[in-house]
């Protein structure tokens, strides 16, 4: 890796710009008033905007070959649609603003791991990946303990302010030199290419549908059983945690066994956190619960990032890590969380959590058919 210093700094400042707001975006709209449907109808109608443009985005840099400069166009949208929340008030005035940021924005994430993984060693791609990814990781913690115990309740619309500052440091971050001195591409024939992405991006929805109807309320779930916010922050942090060694652990182990297996227990550990939500109702349980997030996170997004490099051609790097990111957070958000808050109003966040469980399973099943591929879908990728 050419850069690595620059590239962990990238993440660490982009996730912690994350860490301050995100956690705490449903508890500032539940601030000024607006209802669980309503909540669930907001992040919903953003995520549907945006699957397109996000596309689009990111198939426009891999056409023009030039991802940096839309890197940091992402980072600026988001500056500037933040800063602008504080001011909002009323659901149209929300929704304008998350629409805005929804279709203005070029896919931040998807942008960087090709960068980063252009930059890497062949044959060591996961385990490389993974050491700057982790500072992702470590971004996401810090912020979210430091903003959830300093940040009183009275003032959250100051997260929008510490996220804005965090992601203005980004914009100097994108790594410098060559986009392509160990340029990702797939092994695999174009003809099996199909039939390796299809299982995978359906198990993807279905996964990250379960998840956006889990993680958008998980906020309110935990003020719901009598979790105070500074322990709700910490809870976020906990989640990360397990991140730090899972992220080096999960890469070593994709290039060693390869990437469907570990996908496949990410998902059963999901399905076993939501399920676990549905029946617990005390925070001495619940807080330290959420370190299964970060076990499951890791173990599906390396396993996936890697993947997607092995079975994409080395044209269409962007366009496939930009469109898992829509598929494993965008989409499923245009369908989690409006379900998720309905299921909410009309039976209870108990059964919400339990809907979540079942549908990781379900995801579970859709990726068992990859296993007879279990060789061809390894990180190692020609160059």
């Amino acid at each position: 890796m050419r850069s690595p210093s620059r590239s962990q700094m990238l993440y660490l400042g982009y996730f912690a710009a994350l860490g301050a707001v995100t956690p705490f975006m449903v508890l500032f709209l539940d601030q000024r008033g607006m209802s669980a449907t309503e909540i669930g109808m907001l992040a919903s109608a953003a995520a549907g905007a945006a699957i397109l443009p996000g596309i689009l985005w990111a198939a426009w840099s891999d056409r023009l070959d030039r991802r940096r400069p839309f890197l940091v166009l992402a980072f600026v949208v988001q500056i500037v649609v933040w800063l602008l929340f504080p001011a909002a008030s009323g659901f149209l005035q929300f929704l304008a603003l998350y629409l805005a940021l929804s279709i203005l924005k070029p896919p931040a994430e998807g942008l960087m791991n090709v960068l980063v993984l252009g930059r890497l060693r062949t044959s060591f791609r996961g385990a490389g990946y993974s050491k700057v990814r982790i500072f992702g990781s470590i971004g996401w913690i810090i912020s979210t303990v430091a903003v959830g115990t300093l940040i009183p309740e009275q003032r959250l619309s100051l997260i929008f302010l510490v996220g804005s500052a965090l992601m203005a440091v980004c914009v100097l971050l994108p790594p410098s030199g060559s986009e392509d001195s160990n340029p990702v591409g797939g092994i695999v024939r174009p003809d099996a290419r199909m039939r390796l992405i299809f299982p995978f991006a359906a198990a993807t929805v279905t996964r990250a549908i379960s998840m956006g109807m889990a993680y958008t309320f998980l906020s309110i779930y935990l003020k719901g059983i009598g979790t105070p916010l500074s322990l709700i922050g910490s809870a976020w942090a906990i989640s990360a945690v397990p991140e730090i060694p899972m992220m080096i652990f999960a890469g070593r182990l994709s290039d060693r066994i390869g990437n469907v297996p570990l996908l496949i227990s990410g998902f059963l550990v999901s399905a076993l956190m939501a399920g676990a939500y549905s029946v617990i109702d005390d925070p001495v349980i619940a807080v330290p619960l959420t370190a299964l997030s970060g076990v499951s996170f890791s173990l599906t997004y390396i396993s996936s990032v890697n993947y997607l490099a092995s079975v994409t051609s080395r044209g269409k790097q962007a366009t496939a890590q930009s469109t898992y990111i829509v598929l494993s957070s965008q989409l499923p958000r245009a369908a989690g969380p409006f379900i998720g808050g309905l299921v909410i109003d009309l039976y209870g966040i108990g059964s919400m959590f339990a809907m979540a469980a079942v549908l990781c399973l379900g995801g579970t099943a859709m990726l068992l058919p990859l296993l007879r591929h279990r060789g061809k879908s390894r990180s190692h990728v020609t160059t």
